[in-house]
């Protein structure tokens, strides 16, 4: 039990500084330099880009506290597509620095944090809970729900500053 409370707090943490990492490295503007890339940060969310890192900084947060709460037998499987989901997202960051011969917003702490902390809890994980299913779906899901983080942020800074004036 405390070794999965360990998982969650270095999933959580790693993660934090990475989005900590593009924020100051400034993720949209290299971003707008690359834009024919296939990559998430399109020029309509520039603006909710923060509010986008604070969600997708929380939302761990919330997910851990509300799995182990409500289904803690499922917990196993989550941190597992949680670490693959990061691992893919660390992945992504070294494919485009390649491809682009520059150091991506994010490269660093992706290679130095992420990929680790997640082989890290993967080691830790029972060997049924990482079959090659939970494998397939962490892409999608880490598409999915950086796709959604980045849309609701950016409908909620259009809307604030369509209405905060």
């Amino acid at each position: 039990m405390r070794r999965r409370l360990l998982s969650w707090l270095v999933l959580i943490a790693a993660p934090a500084l990475h989005n900590a990492e593009e924020w100051t490295r400034d993720l949209p503007a290299w971003s707008s330099a690359y834009a024919s890339l296939p990559h998430f940060i399109s020029a309509y969310v520039h603006s909710g880009f923060s509010l986008a890192l604070i969600i997708a900084t929380i939302l761990p947060v919330i997910a851990a506290i509300v799995i182990r709460r409500a289904a803690p037998q499922t917990e196993p499987a989550w941190l597992v597509l949680f670490a693959w989901a990061l691992i893919a997202n660390a992945a992504w960051h070294a494919v485009l620095s390649v491809f682009t011969w520059t150091l991506m917003p994010g490269i660093f702490t992706a290679v130095m944090l992420l990929a680790p902390t997640s082989l890290y809890v993967l080691s830790t994980m029972p060997s049924q809970q990482r079959s090659g299913r939970i494998v397939l779906w962490a892409v999608p899901v880490m598409v999915i729900v950086t796709i959604a983080t980045l849309t609701v942020a950016a409908f909620l800074a259009n809307l604030v500053g369509r209405y905060g004036s």
